[in-house]
């Protein structure tokens, strides 16, 4: 009898110690969350998310009555509350199989290399959302916890990949900008208005003049031009009626090499002497300027 009153009495303290640890249990874990309530946002924009993080994890916890790691999430929620650099579970600290295990160590090398690699800075929201979601994956997977609660897992596992898709899409190198396409600038108008000189008393096409009146041909051809106009002109040495039949025949020499270009048809001559001077001049000046054919393309 006394061997199973000592029994009986061994077991009412073994549930009353439990009893007592739950209830201690519980009691910091809604302390925490409290506290981790409470607590002024931190200036920080990751720091602000990882803390309403971490509170949503904690508050989940406890709902199921689950005190130690409700408690370990708050404190999590308050050390980021706090501006503290909060790390990632280590996988190395929870009791996981080992296929599990080798998942969440790889899961983890992915997260920290997006936080550091400036997650937390340009997309907070989504970078504090994976690290909360990757720490609820690794304790829903321990086996001595809650391994058997597939829905749970799921959904942290779930949480996680999706929030860290997002902070690697924002990380990620941006591509170059396309240039801005170049515009050839607009080609220039084809002159229609030439000019070719002469020798003193002459009306024998010069080799300058050739090259111009080569150029002539090509500018009538691009135009579709079929017409132009060519006014022969002197200068005021010798007499005004000599100077008259000078400036004709010029015009009728750059005729003449046109025609031998393919211009064959539309071609009008006419000279105005010494007439309406390039260069106004007295009489009697051997000016090169107003020895001259100008030439139009109609």
């Amino acid at each position: 009898m006394k061997i199973l009153s000592r029994l009986g009495f061994c077991a009412a303290m073994l549930v009353l110690a439990a009893c007592e640890q739950n209830v201690v249990g519980a009691f910091s874990a809604d302390g925490n969350i409290e506290t981790a309530r409470m607590a002024g946002p931190p200036t920080q924009p990751f720091d602000a998310a990882l803390q309403q993080e971490y509170l949503v994890v904690a508050e989940r916890e406890v709902a199921e009555a689950d005190w130690e790691h409700g408690d370990l999430f708050a404190r999590k929620a308050i050390a980021a509350g706090s501006g503290e650099a909060v790390a990632p579970e280590d996988v190395g600290n929870w009791t996981l199989p080992a296929d599990k295990a080798e998942e969440l160590s790889a899961s983890r090398d992915l997260l920290v290399g997006a936080l550091d690699g400036g997650g937390r800075e340009i997309a907070p929201d989504a970078a504090a959302a994976a690290q909360a979601n990757f720490d609820c994956w690794v304790q829903e997977q321990e086996t001595r916890n809650e391994g058997h609660q597939e829905g749970d897992i799921a959904f942290c596992r779930s949480a996680f990949w999706d929030n860290l898709a997002i902070v690697q899409t924002a990380i990620a190198p941006k591509p170059e900008p396309e240039p801005e396409p170049v515009m050839a600038p607009a080609p220039e108008p084809v002159a229609r208005d030439y000019l070719v000189y002469f020798d003193f008393d002459s009306d024998a096409v010069r080799a300058d003049a050739a090259s111009i009146l080569d150029r002539v041909a090509e500018a009538m051809n691009e135009v579709g031009s079929s017409s132009v106009t060519l006014v022969g002109h002197t200068d005021t040495m010798g007499s005004a009626e000599y100077n008259q039949i000078l400036s004709v025949e010029r015009a009728k020499s750059v005729a003449d090499y046109l025609k031998g270009l393919g211009i064959t048809r539309g071609i009008s001559t006419s000279g105005v002497g010494q007439t309406d001077l390039r260069v106004p001049t007295p009489d009697e000046v051997a000016e090169q300027e107003n020895r001259n054919v100008q030439i139009t393309i109609n």
